[in-house]
């Protein structure tokens, strides 16, 4: 059993500018908005940094944004570099993903848009995809 609790979080970058070269596609009424999700960490002794991160850049979208929220998460028994990783990217980024969303939301209403609020993830099916990718390369 893998014990570790959160120590803090924290947005480290914010980045968000109006897109001036958006146009609204006024027939369909609908922008499609694909995010790009980032998942990265340090590890010190006990202590695991991670970096949650998300970026708008595509020039359909109506603002750009780039965000990244770092966790500090400290194990309390000792565990393998290959268990961290795994931790990481699934129990860990699922428990940072809804600060990330609340950031999002929060930033892109400040900004005189609706809230974006992004979609749930699935970070086992991310995990395995990811892991899926690395064995055809």
């Amino acid at each position: 059993m893998y014990r570790f609790s959160l120590v803090e979080y924290k947005v480290t970058k914010l980045n968000f500018s109006v897109n001036e070269e958006f146009e609204n596609d006024k027939d369909s009424g609908k922008t499609e908005i694909l995010p790009e999700l980032g998942i990265n960490y340090i590890k010190n002794k006990d202590l695991v940094a991670v970096n949650l991160s998300i970026k708008f850049s595509k020039s359909s979208a109506p603002f750009l944004l780039s965000t990244v929220l770092t966790g500090m998460f400290k194990f309390d028994v000792d565990t393998t570099d290959k268990e961290i990783e795994k931790i990481v990217y699934i129990n860990i980024s699922a428990i940072l993903f809804p600060f990330l969303r609340e950031v999002v939301a929060d930033i892109t209403m400040r900004a005189g848009f609706s809230p974006l609020l992004l979609p749930p993830m699935n970070f086992v099916e991310a995990y395995q995809q990811k892991k899926q990718n690395l064995k055809t390369d």
